[in-house]
């Protein structure tokens, strides 16, 4: 797969990590060095963002954002303006805002197509979509924040991936950054058992959470430090606090945690996809109050007895999940088959 592309914010974040590292490799050691997560390799260097997800689509709906650096002929801005004889069976709509989506956009495509929804809380999957579902044309719905609509075969369940990608124009190769993120990934010192920094605002529970863990022995807390520290400090721990934020489903956390080789704490809700962490080295607890030292120092025993793949963390895994759903309906419906265009 063609060699994917970063944000200029995470060529800094690469940057801060090589400057910070051998500091923070030089702090006093909470925890004795013991082996670690091990993960099966890729050469991917193409983490998951909305924009590669974006990316993706034959066409695009985002009425509320941005669309600079995207062909205006693939933009849908409104039902009027569109002119939908150009769209194809299997077509891949990328889709922000699904609610303005359905009401003004759904009843004008008469093609058997995907959508694909990424972005952040009000782009979510809700309930209410559901009967949308029963439209022989939509043929699979792959949304980040699935809930309880995963229990709906046509829903597949989409990663947070990395956060905050504002500008798809300013991008740079992420070779270095990608071998740096392995680096950490395959460490084996852990100078810490857990790993706690997360703002209180997004969710009340968080502040219990903080409360909760707040001057334990075996918990390293920081907040608001620089990317570049965030994500080394994360690397050195062998657990990270992964609470719910503003969406109960998926966080940001859980895919940088695992990106650097810390192992993400959830607590398991019913509106936890469970389908997205199947084969990832993520701790699920049923309550804050199961985590102690003792339990976090067994459980990672266990976890690291496994071997793991890290497919699930590169787009190339979720790319081919959304255009295998596509290829196969084509061909169970003899519509002719499309050609892959990974990225546009």
């Amino acid at each position: 797969m063609k060699t994917m592309l970063f944000q200029n914010r995470y060529h800094r974040v690469a940057l801060a990590l090589l400057l910070t590292s051998n500091v923070f490799m030089r702090a006093s050691l909470s925890v004795t060095p013991e082996p670690g997560i091990v993960f099966t390799e890729s050469h991917e260097n193409s983490y998951i963002t909305l924009e590669l997800f974006k990316e993706l689509g034959d066409f695009w709906f985002a009425p509320s954002f941005s669309q600079k650096g995207f062909s205006d002929a693939k933009q849908i801005r409104d039902a009027e303006s569109f002119d939908f004889s150009q769209t194809r069976p299997g077509d891949i709509f990328f889709v922000r805002n699904p609610q303005a989506f359905l009401e003004k956009i759904y009843p004008h495509i008469k093609t058997p197509y995907v959508i694909v929804t990424h972005g952040y809380v009000p782009d979510m999957f809700k309930e209410e979509y559901v009967p949308y579902l029963s439209d022989p044309n939509i043929i699979a719905w792959f949304t980040i924040h699935a809930g309880k609509g995963d229990r709906h075969e046509k829903v597949i369940p989409l990663p947070l991936g990395i956060r905050k990608w504002p500008d798809p124009k300013n991008k740079i190769d992420l070779k270095k950054t990608n071998s740096l993120f392995v680096k950490l990934r395959n460490q084996k010192l852990k100078s810490h058992l857990l790993y706690m920094n997360f703002a209180d605002s997004t969710d009340p529970e968080r502040k219990l959470i903080r409360r909760k863990f707040t001057g334990k022995d075996f918990c390293f807390e920081q907040s608001k430090v620089p990317t570049g520290t965030f994500l080394q400090q994360m690397s050195l721990c062998k657990f990270t606090l992964a609470p719910r934020g503003l969406a109960p489903c998926d966080t940001f956390r859980v895919w940088e945690s695992l990106i650097v080789g810390s192992i993400p704490i959830i607590k398991k809700t019913e509106e936890t996809n469970l389908s997205l962490y199947e084969g990832l080295p993520v701790l699920m607890v049923d309550s804050w109050e199961q985590v102690t030292k003792e339990f976090l120092e067994e459980e990672y025993k266990k976890i690291c007895s496994k071997t793991y793949s890290n497919n699930k963390l590169y787009m190339s895994y979720w790319i081919n999940e959304i255009i295998t759903k596509r290829n196969n309906f084509l061909q169970k419906h003899d519509y002719p088959l499309r050609k892959t265009n990974e990225y546009r």
